[in-house]
């Protein structure tokens, strides 16, 4: 069910004053498709009771759907922050300074140092 393009529907109605016939006729099929295609009745297009529930109905519909996306792009930017957290780096720059030169300079000393004593 799609939404009524009133717009269209109006240059078509326009089309059944013409003075061709088969004009005429395409121009009724036409509106009439465009009423099923968005799931109305000419009766219910005519009718201001169903066409303010029906507008109620959408005006419900996009605010529950503003809802929904106000409180996903709040849990959105919730994750954006925690993965932000989670991508800091362990080691600063300092920590792996000093575990290159532990590794490079001192272990082996201590290595050295222990095969010497036995």
């Amino acid at each position: 069910m799609s939404t009524l393009d009133r717009g269209r529907l109006a240059k078509v109605l326009a089309m059944l004053a013409s003075p061709h016939p088969g004009e005429v006729m395409a121009a009724a099929q036409t509106a009439q498709n465009c009423l099923r295609a968005a799931g109305i009745t000419w009766a219910e297009l005519l009718s201001s009771k169903t066409l303010h529930r029906r507008v109620s109905l959408l005006e419900a519909k996009v605010n529950a759907l503003q809802l929904l996306n106000h409180r996903l792009r709040a849990e959105n930017h919730a994750l954006q922050l925690h993965g932000a957290r989670i991508r800091e780096p362990v080691f600063t720059n300092r920590a792996v300074t000093a575990l290159a030169v532990l590794i490079t300079f001192i272990f082996p000393i201590w290595v050295l140092i222990f095969l010497c004593v036995d």
